[in-house]
């Protein structure tokens, strides 16, 4: 019979699409399976191909359901407007609990989540065009298969609490990919992981914004990219691919690893440029620079006009030290690599002076609200008797430790845990008044990256002197706000990485501060605190 599928057609307006149905053999039993159908399932496809426009899907399921549960919502809003105002919402998931419009109902703890999921408010940006994944039915049925209830109760943390801590990420992980192998194998197609960490990001988190959407989305799944770098023994740059990350992308691979699934070797897209050589121009510019120091408005205009070729040897040295002493006003002169970095980043530059302020408030209420420990850090003021003035300086002091992830140094054979202090000390170390800065600058050889040095009081929180040091070179600072400031612009401007140590701390400025778009997946404890901040 045809005449439900008639109905339904005739009501959305695409009654061209019955002849279809018909050649097809889909009658009105098939019709009323299709709103329940498991999210990529052989059905879900089908329809699919019968109808593929995304919008006449949608408008043929809605008025599936709106005409099966049309009775029953009716008596039931009647119930709830008779009710306390405050209690419609329980009432509204109690309905959906007890007359669930499927024929077989499955177990109540999904039906809540399936229903929830139809009501999701969908931002533009990180909309799921057609939703292969059904993520919360994908925990809760790999529940039901366990014999546990650890993953409902995670998802009932992450509706209160908004925020992926490790355990959640950890359990979304395994589970979704799990799923991902039986649906698509061992080596599922760039679409399918996009399509899931889109599920993901829209389906848990709906309530956050759109940016942080889109960060969740590149935690789980950041598509390869092209990046250049200088071949070994030549004059040129070529272009290496960067193989696709995320958790997605580990998680399949570690997968492979433990059944013994051989790699597919696929051909290598490696295109190379040749580095143009400097001008005669450039090089005059270049020299005069190495030997003057005034007119500052001459240091300023021929470091502008000469930025193209310092970029260029800056990315394809291995000596920074060398590097440095050819171009030593990046340095000395005050505001040149803030001016490199404005070239490089647009609008981004004053982001940290411009905002810090109110950001550090919020960090310092995170850090109240889990109560951390003062007295590891070294601080004996209590955080409810910090000024401002402590809460912009403690705010950095307390960075390392609200950041601190599960991280291995990369530099010896032996991979190392690295703790939360030896992570502030790769980022900010403070050092007494009676310290020799100057015999500390000749000896220090560990740190290869620029790091923040202090002169001041870390119990009381009084920085006296602040530098950032960099290959043994010291910049002076106004403030500690502003050395760590010239610091992170330092280390795009010279095109370095950040340190193993405190990777996770200067990802939170590169991700939530100046927001420029280069870390494409931040640690989940970066997401963690930064969804704790609004930035105006």
């Amino acid at each position: 019979m045809t005449k439900f599928l008639e109905s339904i057609l005739q009501t959305v307006g695409l009654e061209v699409l019955l002849e279809t149905f018909k050649d097809n053999d889909f009658d009105d039993e098939l019709l009323r399976q299709i709103p329940d159908c498991p999210a990529g399932s052989l059905e879900e496809h089908l329809f699919a191909t019968l109808v593929p426009s995304i919008g006449n899907r949608l408008k043929i399921i809605g008025a599936i359901r709106k005409r099966t549960n049309s009775k029953s919502v009716t008596s039931s809003v009647q119930q709830i407007s008779d009710g306390d105002q405050s209690s419609q919402e329980d009432n509204i998931v109690q309905y959906l609990v007890v007359t669930p419009p499927t024929a077989t109902p499955p177990r109540q703890e999904e039906n809540i989540f399936v229903d929830e999921l139809q009501n999701i408010p969908v931002s533009p940006d990180c909309n799921v065009a057609d939703p292969l994944f059904d993520v919360k039915r994908i925990i809760l049925t790999s529940d039901a298969d366990k014999g546990t209830t650890k993953g409902r109760k995670l998802l009932d943390d992450c509706v209160e609490t908004n925020v992926i801590n490790f355990a959640l990420k950890n359990l979304i992980k395994r589970r979704t990919v799990n799923h991902l192998v039986k649906q698509y194998s061992y080596y599922p197609p760039k679409y399918v992981k996009e399509n899931l960490a889109q599920c993901i990001a829209v389906q848990l988190f709906p309530s956050l914004p759109d940016s942080q959407k889109l960060d969740i989305i590149n935690l789980f799944y950041s598509e390869s990219k092209l990046s250049n770098s200088k071949r070994e023994g030549s004059d040129g740059i070529i272009y290496r691919r960067i193989p696709a990350s995320g958790l997605i992308e580990d998680r399949l691979k570690y997968i492979r690893r433990k059944n013994e699934v051989k790699c597919r070797v696929q051909p290598p897209n490696v295109e190379s440029c040749q580095v143009l050589d400097p001008t005669v121009d450039e090089e005059e510019k270049k020299s005069w620079l190495l030997n003057s120091t005034v007119p500052i408005s001459q240091v300023t205009k021929y470091m502008s006009e000469t930025y193209c070729l310092r970029t260029s040897q800056f990315r394809n040295t291995n000596n920074l030290a060398e590097m440095l002493d050819q171009w030593p006003r990046l340095l000395d002169t005050p505001g040149m690599i803030e001016l490199d970095f404005k070239t490089l980043f647009p609008g981004k530059c004053d982001k940290m002076l411009l905002k810090w302020a109110a950001v550090s408030v919020q960090i310092c209420s995170y850090a109240e609200k889990i109560k951390t420990n003062l007295d590891e850090i070294g601080i004996k003021k209590p955080l409810s008797n910090w000024s401002k003035d402590d809460k912009t300086v403690g705010a950095l002091v307390l960075l390392p430790y609200l950041t601190a992830s599960s991280a291995y140094s990369k530099k010896s054979k032996k991979r190392k845990k690295i703790t939360s202090g030896e992570s502030a000390e790769f980022f900010i170390q403070v050092v007494p008044v009676t310290h020799d800065i100057e015999n500390f600058r000749t000896i220090e050889s560990r740190r290869k990256q620029p790091f923040v040095l202090c002169v001041g009081e870390l119990g009381s929180l009084i920085i006296h002197d602040s530098y950032v040091m960099v290959e043994r070179k010291l910049v002076k600072a106004s403030s500690l706000i502003n050395a760590v400031d010239i610091c992170f612009k330092m280390f795009h401007v010279l095109q370095l990485q950040f340190p193993d140590e405190c990777y996770p701390v200067w990802c939170f400025f590169d991700h939530s501060i100046y927001q420029t778009k280069e870390i494409r997946s931040p640690p989940s404890a970066v997401l963690s605190l930064g969804s704790q901040i609004t930035i105006d």
